[in-house]
This record gives structure tokens, C-alpha cells and sequence, in this order.
């Protein structure tokens, strides 16, 4: 038991490296300081030092593991390279590198670095735990409800609005998910790179994979080909939100099919679940069923809740009769804005950048106000 304890009061280190040299030079400094243990692999665990070894090929290695930089749960990244130029020094310690090394490296340099490194930490162990940050978890009672510009919309405010919390937007959608669309960029991974390598889940090769929007909030999209892979299922997406929840104070999921059992899981785990419905018979009736189909399966239906989308001043349904059909009060509305909407759509903008006084943004606003300020810790 004392030896395990000994074990976890140790600083962990991750070296990241394909220079196998490399790697033992590394190996053999750490080891000479008795309050560092090396990371052995299938440990999952978010490292206290990462040493990143960006090759010769800096520029490239360093935007590809940029959004690890800006990560709050590893502690510090350590970048070396046999390129030591001003240029991509500068680079790398404005990405958030705390220490850069030059290959050949110095022992005594390394040392000197490390030893910094022990004593931050130790001045930063009498800090408070974090605590897992909250999910949001949205889902359509049909399809075009509107779940995914809520979705996006609500991520991107957030993040805009609480510079101090990290965001993060998932889509669990099998395939051509829209969100890249929304948001106006092309990705270059999706969740397929996790379901098909599922062992190598750590936060490290999480953030290698997410893709950073301009507003702050990171982006995990689905996969935009109709190749062969594999999909998620319940035990991958508990995986993946314990992970996700580790690295971001609010994690929001834009779930499709919300009765099947990988959107059930996502209900299970979510602290706060919006079931999005338009006030018109097709949907109104659809959220019915989809709360019945949440109780009968042993699910507290209650912990959905409904946000009326598209509201006009004469809706089909009203909303006083919506709420006595559903036996359910209503958590939100939106208003009906098709020119805003789509003109956001259509130009890979949000809804905050194309139309900042409209109702509709407005009301995204109030919605994202109940989220701010969820900060871990």
C-alpha cells in the first residue's frame, strides 16, 4: 500500500517521440529524479510533463498538437528538436511551451528544465481537485427540430461569454454530420479516429484529434465519409465523456436518434438534457412518444428538457396546450428567425456573428446564461 502511494505522489511524464534514442536520453534523465515516473503505455492518465519531440518537421508537428498546449489538464509541454531556429523557438513557446530543448540535447539543460518544472509543481499540489465538467446533452424529437444550430450556436456563446471555461462541441451523428458545415471548416479527424483505436484514448491523442473554432470552443465532428469504420457504442462514449469531462469545464453533444442505446447512454450521463420540439402537432406528438419511450425503458423522463424551437406569435399548437399535451413545462424558447438562421448556415457563421440583435440570438443567450460559469475546480 505505501509503495502504491509513493507511486501516485510522483510527477507523471510522457515522452512523445519516434526517435527511439531519443526517447531512452529522455528516459535516463528522468530517472534520475526520484519525484518523476516515466508514463507506461495503456496509462490513460493525463500527464504532469509531456515532452513533444516536433521532429524536423516543427511547423507542422506543432500545429498538429496545438490544441494540446492549450490543454488545462496536462501540466506542462516540454518541445525539442534538432531545428532550433529563433523563428520556431518563438513558435513554440507562444503555443504554450514552458521549456524548448535542442536535439542534440544537453543532459545539463534538461535537468536544469525539469528541476524547474518539480518545483511548480510542488508549489501547485496544495491546489483543490477538479471536478468533471458538466454535459449538455441535446437531441431533436424529430428530424429538422434543430438540434444541431442549437447546438453549435449554444457551444460557440458559451465559449465566447466564459473566456475562464474551456468548451467543447461533440457530434455523435454515425456519418456527414453538419457541424464543420455550421461552423466553417473542413476537419481533419473525427470520432471514427477514436472508435477505431479505442486503446489508445488518453487526453493526449483526444486533443490531437479535436479541432479549435475561432471562438474557443474545440469541436470532435462525425465522420464525413461513408467508409467503413466503427461505430460508437455505449462503452466508447462512457469512455470518451469521462475523458472529454476531464479536459473541458462543458462538454455540449449534439445526439441524433435519442432511442438507441449509445443516445440512451448519453442521457444517462448528462447533467442537463435539452429535448428540442417545434410547436406543431408532428413534433409535439413526437415528444410524447419520446418521453413515454424514456419511461418505459426505466428512464427518468423528467430530466428532459423541452425547448420549443421556431416559436412564432401564432404557433399551430400554443404553448399553454403543448405544455398540457406533454404534461411538462417548458424549459425554453426560440424564436423563429429563418432569414438569420439560414444566412448563419449558409455562411459558416453563428448566429452571435451574423445577426448579434435579433431575437433569435437572443434567446440562444438567455439559453447559454444558465451554462456560464461552470468552471471546474
Amino acid at each position: 500500500m505505501l509503495e502504491k502511494k509513493m507511486k501516485e505522489d510522483k510527477f507523471l511524464a510522457k515522452i512523445e517521440t519516434k526517435n527511439d534514442t531519443l526517447s531512452k536520453e529522455f528516459g535516463r534523465i528522468l530517472h534520475t529524479f526520484e519525484e518523476i515516473r516515466i508514463q507506461e503505455n495503456g496509462d490513460s492518465r493525463p500527464p504532469d510533463l509531456f515532452i513533444l519531440d516536433v521532429g524536423n518537421d516543427p511547423e507542422d508537428r506543432l500545429d498538429r498538437f496545438y490544441p494540446l498546449f492549450q490543454s488545462t489538464s496536462i501540466g506542462e509541454v516540454f518541445v525539442t528538436s534538432p531545428m532550433a531556429e529563433s523563428g520556431i523557438i518563438l513558435k513554440a513557446m507562444r503555443a504554450g511551451a514552458k521549456e524548448f530543448l535542442p536535439q542534440p540535447i544537453d543532459a545539463a539543460d534538461v535537468k536544469q528544465a525539469v528541476k524547474g518544472f518539480i518545483a511548480r509543481r510542488e508549489q501547485m499540489r496544495a491546489s483543490s481537485p477538479v471536478s468533471p465538467g458538466h454535459l449538455i446533452n441535446i437531441f431533436g424529437s424529430k428530424g429538422g427540430a434543430g438540434a444541431t444550430t442549437i447546438a453549435v450556436n449554444l457551444a460557440v456563446t458559451i465559449a465566447q461569454e466564459d473566456s475562464f471555461s474551456k468548451v467543447a462541441l461533440f457530434d455523435t451523428h454515425s456519418r456527414l454530420g453538419e457541424i464543420p458545415l455550421f461552423l466553417s471548416f473542413t476537419p481533419i479527424f473525427d470520432w471514427s479516429e477514436i472508435t477505431r483505436d479505442i486503446d489508445r484514448l488518453d487526453d493526449t491523442f483526444l486533443m490531437s484529434i479535436l479541432y479549435k473554432h475561432t471562438s474557443g470552443a474545440y469541436v470532435l465532428p462525425s465522420p464525413a465519409r461513408m467508409n467503413n469504420y466503427l461505430p460508437l457504442t455505449p462503452d466508447v462514449v462512457d469512455l470518451l465523456m469521462n475523458a472529454m469531462r476531464r479536459l473541458f469545464d462543458v462538454v455540449i453533444v449534439d445526439t441524433g436518434n435519442p432511442l438507441n442505446e449509445t443516445s440512451l447512454k448519453m442521457f444517462e450521463l448528462a447533467e442537463t438534457n435539452l429535448l428540442i420540439s417545434i410547436p406543431s402537432m408532428p413534433y409535439v406528438v413526437r415528444t410524447g412518444r419520446i418521453l413515454d419511450s424514456l419511461r418505459s425503458a426505466g428512464y427518468q423522463s423528467v430530466r428532459a428538457k423541452i425547448v420549443m424551437n421556431r416559436c412564432t406569435k401564432h404557433p399551430e399548437i400554443s404553448l399553454k396546450d403543448a405544455e398540457a399535451a406533454l404534461d411538462r413545462k417548458i424549459s425554453g424558447l426560440i424564436d423563429n428567425d429563418y432569414p438569420s438562421t439560414m444566412s448563419a448556415i449558409n455562411q459558416g457563421k453563428t448566429l452571435e456573428w451574423v445577426a448579434p440583435g435579433a431575437e433569435v440570438t437572443k434567446n440562444i443567450r438567455s439559453l447559454a446564461s444558465g451554462f456560464v460559469g461552470l468552471k471546474k475546480g
